[in-house]
């Protein structure tokens, strides 16, 4: 949910976008990795890498099962 209520959709990668996708979450990672966070903002840094990891991968799971 946003600060204002609203709700939001993740879409996930198609299988052609997935090492885009693992580049965009390496360098987003080395970003936050480059100084000190707050514990607020370590919580929400985990939590989109986190959602990174999952939006790249999902399809590759769905495939596996």
């Amino acid at each position: 949910m946003t600060p204002d209520g609203r709700q939001t959709f993740i879409e996930y990668a198609a299988p052609e976008h997935v090492p885009a996708r693992m580049a965009d979450w390496l360098a987003e990672l080395k970003r936050l990795a480059s100084g000190p966070l707050s514990e607020p903002a370590a919580i929400d840094a985990d939590a989109s890498t986190r959602a990174l990891i999952e939006q790249a991968h999902a399809q590759q799971a769905k495939r596996s099962r």
